[in-house]
């Protein structure tokens, strides 16, 4: 039964035994110093990193990940609403997220694709619109792409997955948000890039993919 009502989710977190903060497939270990039921929760995080540092006041997206002493997970979507590291505030949840289909492990790649950038938030277009990139890493919410492309979180590109299906080539046309950029010392970027627009046969050639590279249940 997906719990509703701040009340419930009040108990939920305060009888959980571990509570983490996920972003983007970073978990943050911490603890709940202080939670305001429907306004707000004060949470200490263990692990600050520089990912954590450069994600902005308000965004959409973290979750927070609440074990009990049964063993069941219970999942709650949130915001960040303050920083002050090590502490940050988020917005309390209403409602736990329904459950959803079992997750894999990421597997790694090395697939070159070429990469367009398609949109950038409250800004023109650059001259350098187009590129080359590697995957070097895949999952079910999104992958992992190196590029000398300058790009910037919050920008929309469309890139290209080639997959094998019983040994015949197929490529994916896929379209992502960057989630983070981080320079790396060969002076590329690392980009962590969420799937847009995703349909389930998509998601599904996607899962069957990292199942063929190896993949694995996470429970």
């Amino acid at each position: 039964m997906i719990l509703q009502g701040y009340d419930k989710v009040a108990e939920c977190l305060n009888l959980a035994t571990r509570v983490d903060l996920l972003i983007w497939e970073n978990t943050y270990i911490g603890e709940i110093e202080n939670l305001r039921q429907g306004e707000g929760i004060v949470f200490k995080i263990k692990n600050v990193d520089q990912h954590l540092l450069e994600i902005p006041e308000g965004s959409k997206g973290p979750k927070i990940r609440a074990t009990l002493r049964n063993g069941d997970i219970r999942n709650f979507e949130t915001r960040i609403l303050v920083k002050k590291f090590p502490l940050v505030i988020l917005a309390f949840p209403k409602e736990e997220i329904a459950k959803v289909e079992r997750k894999y492990t990421r597997v790694h790649t090395n697939l070159s694709t070429p990469i367009i950038l398609v949109k950038r938030e409250f800004d023109l277009l650059p001259d350098e619109t187009t590129g080359m990139g590697t995957i070097s890493n895949v999952s079910q919410g999104g992958c992992s792409i190196v590029t000398y492309m300058k790009l910037q979180q919050g920008d929309i590109i469309n890139f290209f997955m080639e997959v094998n299906p019983k040994g015949d080539k197929k490529t994916l046309d896929l379209h992502g948000a960057v989630k983070s950029v981080t320079k790396l010392d060969t002076g590329n970027n690392l980009l962590g890039v969420q799937y847009q627009r995703m349909p389930k046969d998509l998601q599904k050639e996607i899962t069957e993919y990292m199942i063929r590279r190896g993949a694995t249940p996470v429970d």
